[in-house]
């Protein structure tokens, strides 16, 4: 039997072994085609505007893709032929040259290649409609996609995924040619010490996360990049201090409480916990910071499209907005609106005075303004906020995504007033896209003297949310049918300054569909973590089961019940997705909190939902980690 037969038939032999991997690199490839499918696709191209962000976007996500691939092909790669090294042994004492295996083993890894790719493509393809339409849905983009195959994105991806297995080959060559007869047949002993307790090293890594943490939000005192590197530097090296020590001592605890030790099977899945902290803390660090990066990018993208969504109600919070206190003109609007047979639900105005940094409004009008707009926390807002002739209240310019005002006072007309509080809530929409301040009825009248004051008018024709009406107005700009398209430009002729009108169909959509093609895009992106995280313990704690395969047979013998041998796997499993999973959870709350503190907006539910996504993800992972252990174990 030749050697290509062999692999061939080793293949089929481990198929099992090789499932999962199949499955994620069938999911990457398909995932790496059709972002290169959408890179190239003739109707994203032909939309200049559309084509700029879409491909920013999808090259970064491509270039992580990259990264990820290299580190999991590679890592995968390892793990099997540790897997391995017995029965490559046994064929070397069987005669066969360290040659000849090695291109039979490493040319095992040329077959899971060809599979993946082959299967990768004809998935990618098949759905690469479905992507497409996904991506107009979420992004709000006024395009139906066709279904295109890019012979251009089959090459590339083709190419890509070959150099990496080609590279992968090369070097499984080399290890296997390199590797020794004895250290083969014994590879499954280890020589376990159990690791020392250093209670003065758990307490500095519990202190360097406190810290992490604590700049992390201080970010207005010490800058914002500082903090950023700061935290994260500190959040690393502390991850890797606390499996380090702070595991160990928790763990050692928990053994030396003889209640807890001879309860159920724990002797045995702590005791084997504890005897490998050595060997996995730094594992268990990388998973953590992995779930960290993992739940931020997806919250930070979801946040960014669930951010775009619920400020739409500020950029745009009355359906037609203009400056003017000429009652002459005031009339004509309303005479247009009557002729149009358009019955408002709501046709007020506000008074302000526009000074060159800001928008000034009294409390009374913030007041009316809020109440007009049936804004849902304005009780809780206009309670909240003591305003006095000391003081004042901060609205965010209509299109900022986020803030790094570190100012605590802001000065009118040569006196100071101390800023309350940044809030974000509707006011004047993006016709006055300037900061809008609040002040004291009394404060407003003594400013008005020196000031010029002007009247906004605002009127609500039905109230919608934000991403039907933002679909609406993408339908309509090219109908051109919209009874409020139709009034924008009657309007126009009728007001001296076009300037001073806004109306909701101009509201500029390129935002919302970059954040959309953000969301969607980084949302494949953290999968790609969630892949690198749960593989990295799949293929580690098989990694162990291979070495415990001879403790737990002694275990067996002595009497132990193949349940009992269960339960201990899976309690000593759940301890490795846990704690990472709960370390990380900790991590990104405090890298969320700051993200909403940016953005001046509560982030609760796509952190929540990150959170919730990953788990689900994990446990998929921590289910056939078990499956695969018990039967690596036992059988």
């Amino acid at each position: 039997m030749n050697s290509f037969k062999i692999a061939k038939m080793n293949f089929k032999n481990n198929i099992r072994t090789y499932l999962l991997y199949i499955i994620a690199m069938v999911f990457a490839v398909s995932s790496y085609y059709n972002f290169w499918n959408l890179s190239l696709n003739p109707q994203v191209n032909a939309s200049k505007e559309i084509s700029m962000y879409i491909n920013a976007t999808n090259g970064i996500t491509i270039f992580f893709m990259i990264i990820f691939l290299i580190f999991f092909i590679m890592y995968s790669s390892n793990f099997f032929l540790n897997e391995r090294k017995k029965e490559i042994g046994l064929y070397s004492l069987m005669g066969i040259d360290n040659n000849k295996l090695a291109f039979i083993f490493a040319s095992e890894g040329l077959f899971l290649g060809a599979i993946s790719i082959l299967v990768g493509l004809f998935v990618g393809i098949l759905f690469s409609k479905l992507f497409m339409m996904i991506l107009a849905k979420v992004a709000i983009l006024n395009i139906v996609f066709k279904f295109n195959i890019s012979l251009k994105a089959i090459l590339i991806t083709s190419a890509t995924f070959i150099v990496i297995f080609l590279v992968s080959f090369i070097i499984g060559y080399i290890k296997i040619i390199r590797m020794n007869l004895i250290d083969l047949i014994h590879s499954g002993k280890t020589d376990e010490k159990a690791p020392k307790v250093k209670y003065f090293s758990g307490l500095i890594s519990i202190i360097i996360l406190i810290i992490a943490y604590i700049i992390a939000v201080s970010y207005k005192k010490i800058g914002f990049g500082t903090s950023l590197y700061s935290a994260v530097i500190l959040v690393i090296i502390g991850t890797t201090l606390f499996f380090r020590s702070f595991f160990t001592i928790f763990i050692s605890r928990l053994i030396k409480n003889k209640h807890f030790l001879y309860k159920g099977t724990n002797i045995v899945s702590y005791s084997n916990i504890f005897f490998r902290i050595q060997d996995n803390y730094k594992t268990l660090a990388a998973v953590c910071v992995l779930v960290t990066a993992t739940i931020t990018s997806l919250a930070t993208v979801a946040s960014v499209k669930y951010y775009v969504e619920k400020n739409y109600e500020i950029d745009s919070p009355f359906t037609i907005s203009y400056i003017s206190k000429d009652e002459k003109e005031i009339e004509k609007v309303n005479n247009l609106l009557h002729s149009e047979n358009v019955i408002p639900k709501l046709n007020t105005n506000y008074k302000y005075i526009e000074s060159n940094s800001y928008a000034v409004i009294n409390r009374s009008t913030f007041s009316k303004i809020l109440n007009d707009l049936d804004y849902k926390n304005k009780d809780k807002i206009l309670n909240k906020y003591n305003i006095d002739n000391k003081s004042l209240l901060y609205i965010e310019a209509p299109g900022t995504m986020g803030s790094l005002l570190n100012h605590k006072s802001i000065s009118l007309s040569d006196k100071n007033y101390d800023i309350l509080n940044i809030v974000r809530v509707p006011t004047f929409g993006k016709l006055i896209s300037k900061a809008t301040i609040v002040i004291d009825d009394d404060e407003y009248n003594n400013f008005k003297n020196i000031e010029k004051e002007n009247q906004f008018n605002g009127i609500l024709l039905e109230a919608k949310n934000s991403k039907e009406k933002m679909k609406e107005i993408n339908i309509n700009i090219d109908t051109n049918s919209n009874v409020e398209i139709i009034l924008t430009t009657k309007l126009m002729s009728i007001l001296k300054e076009p300037k001073d009108l806004y109306t909701s169909v101009m509201t500029d959509l390129s935002s919302y569909n970059v954040a959309g093609v953000v969301f969607f895009l980084g949302s494949f992106m953290a999968f790609v973590f969630m892949f690198a995280t749960g593989s990295i313990l799949y293929f580690k704690i098989v990694g162990e089961a291979l070495k415990e395969k001879n403790r737990f047979t002694i275990i067996k013998n002595i009497g132990t019940t193949k349940e009992e041998i269960e339960k201990s796997i899976k309690d000593q499993v759940k301890i490795y997705y846990i704690s990472p999973y709960i370390l990380g959870i900790i991590h990104s709350s405090f890298a969320i909190y700051v993200l909403s503190m940016l953005m001046t907006f509560p982030l609760y539910i796509p952190m929540v939902g990150s959170i919730v996504i990953l788990g689900l993800v994990l446990y998929v992972f921590y289910r056939f980690t078990i499956k695969k252990y018990i039967e690596t174990v036992l059988n």
